[in-house]
């Protein structure tokens, strides 16, 4: 578990990655685990603290919950989000603001920033960004695919 993926954390090497399904022109890389590192042994115990960047924290970071690998997976839904629509899904004046959205209301719309989004990738997008980490994608490889299918049916 990484626990701050952002844009500022993922760079792109122009090498070519080949997964089981498909491959992809470049290999992102995962980069700063100092977050990970530090908070190894204390997720553990339930500190009761939220520690990441709000802008892209799971709800059950922001409550202080232990995070697990489907907390990476909200973040990364998060980063998407922001990258098809030039959107964060939650905006507010302060930290907290912006981590009582994530705890509780629903993402605006993907199309409403860009008519171009398929319907397939806005539930895609939904799935990634749910509430209960239950019901997100159970492996980054899966949303990563979804994100492919939908990208691809869309034209």
């Amino acid at each position: 578990m990484h626990r701050d993926i952002k844009p500022a954390n993922i760079m792109l090497r122009t090498e070519p990655l080949k997964t089981n399904r498909n491959e992809i022109p470049y290999t992102p890389i995962l980069t700063d685990f100092g977050v990970a590192r530090i908070l190894e042994g204390i997720q553990h115990t339930g500190t009761g603290s939220a520690i990441g960047t709000p802008d892209y924290m799971s709800p059950e970071q922001a409550r202080g919950d232990p995070a697990g690998p489907r907390s990476d997976i909200y973040s990364l839904g998060v980063v998407i989000y922001e990258m098809v629509t030039g959107n964060l899904p939650f905006r507010g004046d302060n930290a907290l603001a912006v981590l009582v959205k994530h705890l509780h209301d629903e993402p605006p719309a993907p199309r409403i920033f860009n008519d171009d989004i398929s319907e397939e990738l806005e539930v895609t997008l939904y799935q990634a960004l749910a509430k209960d980490p239950v019901d997100r994608f159970a492996h980054a490889t899966d949303l990563a695919f979804a994100v492919t299918q939908a990208y691809r049916r869309s034209g």
